[in-house]
């Protein structure tokens, strides 16, 4: 389905599709109009996002928002972190860490790879509704008040 150009975009790179599911439901609840688009692998998320052409968003959407998961096949979500910061094109782009680890090395590891939040994935779907609600909410309104794009000066 083609989504609509004006909701919020949300790259979710998770590769349980249970847990990808739940989230897609809880995320499509959400009070932010958005369009998810979920990529089960490291390497599947790399190549999407070097791919955007990011003077023509038409060919690939630029998300606003990427949810990604800690343990992943292939290289592991603090390395495709890694690569995205290392990206000038991608590296503004705000990355949540939505993992099951509740492992204090985990969480320094990824705010060390500059992720923006480190969110404990809930045991409950209302709370995880609830959680990836406020986190969209926030979000959005972040990036619609200051006004730019993510990727204007790219």
């Amino acid at each position: 389905m083609e989504p609509n150009k004006h909701a919020y975009r949300v790259l979710l790179i998770e590769d349980n599709p249970d847990e990808a599911l739940l989230t897609e439901i809880a995320l499509k609840k959400s009070d932010v109009n958005c369009h998810v688009d979920h990529i089960a692998s490291a390497a599947e998320a790399w190549d999407f996002l070097s791919g955007i052409d990011h003077n023509d968003n038409s060919k690939k959407s630029v998300p606003n928002l990427i949810l990604l998961d800690l343990k992943i096949p292939g290289m592991n979500g603090i390395e495709l972190l890694e690569h995205i910061r290392s990206n000038d094109q991608l590296d503004s782009l705000p990355v949540i860490m939505l993992t099951n680890s509740t492992y204090a090395g985990d969480l320094k590891a990824c705010y060390s790879a500059r992720c923006n939040a480190y969110l404990v994935k809930p045991t409950h779907i209302d709370e995880l509704r609830r959680v990836l609600n406020d986190t969209l909410r926030f979000w959005s309104s972040v990036q619609q008040n200051i006004g730019v794009e993510i990727y204007a000066n790219a």
